[in-house]
């Protein structure tokens, strides 16, 4: 049956922890790069030319309304910024 008398041996401490090391650093490797590849296809978006914002514009308007007090901001069209642009 082998030296342990049939039982199974559990794993010791510094394993769990190389282990549990191992997996979350494969973790943080797939989320850095899901972000690279978004932050890329932003980009890559960016340079096609502007993004219209409209549907954003009221919004974008009541957050800094907010954020300056007493001064009133106004926006007619919004668009996000691209190269040689503006």
């Amino acid at each position: 049956m082998g030296a342990t008398g049939g039982r199974l041996r559990r794993p010791s401490l510094s394993t769990r922890m190389r282990r549990g090391a191992h997996r979350f650093l494969v973790w943080l490797g797939a989320l850095a790069a899901a972000l690279i590849l978004i932050a890329g296809a932003g980009l890559w978006r960016l340079m096609q030319g502007p993004i219209d914002l409209d549907l954003l514009t009221p919004y974008i308007q009541e957050a800094l309304n907010r954020s300056v007090g007493g001064l009133r901001i106004s926006r007619k069209r919004s668009t996000g910024l691209s190269e040689g642009y503006g």
